[in-house]
């Protein structure tokens, strides 16, 4: 059991000469040609982020993610075109104890709504003006 466990060791430590080893010449050539480096790095930075730019985005489009053949999304597509002014809508379901309370809610959030244009170009609210 004690041999086993000496070659383990044995083992682990010319894994570590060699790593060590490999770590060290790294480090010199580096720091023998340190300008060259970091140019390289600032290059390869540069292009990266170039890259970055013009071939990551993010597509926010939930629709966009889902085929096009399927029946889901051509029955979206098809009510897209019958109903555009619905495309960027935002449907508020509001719920109170009495039907009275809902409508002075939807009043007051429909008020408020028009006061920020900038965030919402229309507010329609049914039965509510």
């Amino acid at each position: 059991m004690g041999d086993r466990h000496s070659q383990s060791i044995s083992v682990q430590d010319r894994i570590d000469g060699y790593l060590s080893e490999k770590i060290v010449r790294w480090v010199s050539l580096v720091m023998r040609h340190a300008r060259r480096f970091v140019m390289a790095i600032l290059v390869t930075t540069l292009v990266l982020l170039g890259y970055t730019f013009e071939n990551l985005s993010i597509n926010s489009d939930a629709v966009s993610l889902i085929s096009e053949d399927l029946p889901a999304r051509i029955n979206h597509e098809a009510f897209t075109r019958l109903f555009p002014n619905l495309e960027n809508a935002l449907f508020v379901v509001i719920d109170a104890k009495t039907p009275e309370l809902s409508r002075l809610a939807a009043l007051k959030l429909g008020h408020r709504m028009r006061r920020l244009p900038d965030y919402f170009s229309d507010v329609y609210a049914p039965g509510g003006g």
